[in-house]
């Protein structure tokens, strides 16, 4: 193959490897900032989740581990199609929530969950960080944490 052949077809690939990056690079602003507790495309003032109520230990008393619920509200205008939360103890522990696109938590709405939390002993006078992140249906993601207490059961004496 001749030089003037190898230099072509070097061009030939180097433009279009060119078009094919400005093509798909995205296009940003220097002036967006986005912190490491809120990761969203909400504003960062706006927390979609409102937390009703964590409460523990619940009975029956578990050996492993207490027993707590959870309340969360929607207090967003846009329907959540995920959710996951987590609790941050002596280890992270999720709550699993049946949210997805046709289940999704509508706006006002609540949702509710149990969850065991094994090896998860805690304190009803301490602060922990509660993970919340998830999907708009439109699309658009939220991302913070929240100080939580875990309040005493009613039932407890």
């Amino acid at each position: 193959m001749g030089r003037n052949k190898v230099l072509l077809l070097w061009a030939a690939f180097m433009l279009i490897a060119l078009l094919t990056a400005c093509s798909s690079a995205p296009i940003t602003s220097p002036s967006k900032t986005t912190s490491a507790t809120t990761l969203s495309s909400t504003p960062t003032n706006q927390q979609p989740i409102e937390v009703v109520s964590l409460i523990g230990p619940l009975p029956p008393v578990n050996p492993g581990g207490p027993n707590v619920e959870i309340i969360l509200k929607n207090i967003s205008t846009e329907p959540i199609v995920t959710l996951n939360v987590t609790l941050e103890l002596n280890k992270p522990f999720n709550f699993v929530f049946d949210v997805s696109l046709p289940v999704p938590v509508l706006p006002g709405k609540t949702i509710s969950t149990e969850q065991t939390l094994i090896s998860g002993g805690f304190s009803e006078s301490t602060l922990y960080p509660l993970r919340i992140s998830g999907t708009f249906r439109n699309g658009s993601t939220f991302d913070y944490v929240k100080q939580i207490q875990i309040m005493p059961s009613p039932t407890k004496s």
